[in-house]
């Protein structure tokens, strides 16, 4: 049984972008929610929550590949 809280978190490249994705743990040791997590402009890390299996192309990268 999981531990409440926050996962181990998952970096994953896909199509030159890095994407971040971490696992939500309830007080019960059950999968609450997976979250995703962005950059802001001024460099901050903000997590916001997908579905379990989301797709790389539903969600936005942490840091996008270069143009």
């Amino acid at each position: 049984m999981m531990k409440p809280g926050y996962g181990e978190e998952r970096r994953h490249k896909h199509e030159g972008s890095l994407y971040r994705i971490r696992d939500v743990w309830g007080d019960d040791g059950r999968l609450v929610r997976c979250e995703y997590a962005t950059k802001t402009d001024g460099g901050s890390t903000v997590w916001f929550p997908c579905r379990e299996g989301v797709l790389f192309s539903e969600i936005e990268p942490f840091e996008k590949a270069a143009a």
